[in-house]
């Protein structure tokens, strides 16, 4: 694969894909040409599941700790010696 002797200077600043004609062309470019859909979405799910895994582990190590209001109200009155108005 050749690229076109074109000036960088005429091209927008798009990146690295900025010089292609057609979409076929960015297919290969990317490495996608020989690919069918079905390849690309099952690796497309492969990915969706490791970042979801990723965020599980993520959320399950770092999670907030909360207590219930049933806890806290019971803690509060023991810290104030009793009942309340007594």
């Amino acid at each position: 694969m050749e690229l076109e002797r074109r000036s960088l200077k005429e091209a927008p600043r798009m990146g690295g894909l900025a010089l292609v004609r057609s979409g076929d062309e960015v297919l290969e470019r990317l490495g996608l040409s020989g690919s069918s859909c079905r390849q690309c979405c099952g690796r497309l799910g492969r990915l969706l599941a490791a970042e979801l895994a990723l965020a599980y582990v993520g959320l399950r190590l770092q999670r907030p700790k909360y207590t219930s209001m049933a806890q806290a109200r019971a803690e509060e009155e023991r810290e104030r010696g009793g009942v309340d108005g007594a």
